[in-house]
């Protein structure tokens, strides 16, 4: 994966939450993205939790201080490899 100034690997679970941000921004807690309809059986609720973190050391999300995480500027400008 590659973003802008952000070039690095992320695990799956990382890289299925950051994909599921951009593309459903309405789900913005591990808990919700857990349940989204278009997660796989093996992301739950820590897990998300734990991949919003990673993404977080990586200066693509933030929580705020309602809990509710979102993509940075950086993460905005993430892109998958073609």
């Amino acid at each position: 994966m590659s973003a802008g100034g952000f070039s690095g690997a992320l695990s799956a679970a990382a890289a299925f939450v950051l994909r599921s941000l951009m593309e459903h921004p309405d789900f913005q807690t591990p808990e919700e993205i857990a349940d989204a309809p278009h997660a796989p059986d093996d992301i739950d609720d820590e897990t998300a939790g734990a991949a919003l973190r990673e993404l977080e050391q990586h200066g693509l999300t933030a929580e705020d201080a309602d809990g509710r995480w979102g993509l940075t500027d950086a993460g905005r400008e993430a892109r998958q490899p073609a």
